[in-house]
């Protein structure tokens, strides 16, 4: 199996968890959505800068690299396009403090420690160095 296809398949799946996940936001009869930072767009945070392989040339956007290609398959699985994807940058601690955030979420390499969880909600890892 190619690394393409490798990230393609992860991103799928992980995509597919993050919509079941998400689903909780509307009702069962309702085809509400969860909000967002801005109405119609899904804004997602990335580091400043993005390193590779996770984000390739610092450039999200593009959606090449792990975490931009799987922010991108999230995306679509929640029923957004590419082209209502908006990307921001973050710091580390920016992330990690509590209260209101420019984002509705954020895709970056932090290890999940239980000091972190007390202050954020974390998905399930999808890369592990174990």
């Amino acid at each position: 199996m190619t690394n393409k296809s490798t990230v393609t398949r992860l991103a799928i799946i992980l995509g597919s968890l993050a919509s079941l996940g998400l689903a909780s936001c509307g009702s069962e009869d309702s085809n509400s959505a969860c909000p967002t930072i801005e109405s119609g767009k899904l804004t997602i945070a990335t580091g400043t800068p993005a390193f590779e392989p996770w984000v390739v040339g610092d450039a999200p956007e593009t959606g090449e690299g792990f975490e931009a290609a799987v922010a991108y398959a999230v995306a679509g699985e929640l029923g957004y396009t590419n082209e209502n994807v908006v990307w921001v940058r973050t710091g580390f601690d920016e992330a990690i403090q509590p209260g209101a955030k420019n984002f509705d979420f954020n895709l970056q390499q932090y290890s999940i420690t239980d000091e972190r969880k007390a202050t954020v909600s974390f998905s399930e890892p999808y890369y592990s160095t174990n």
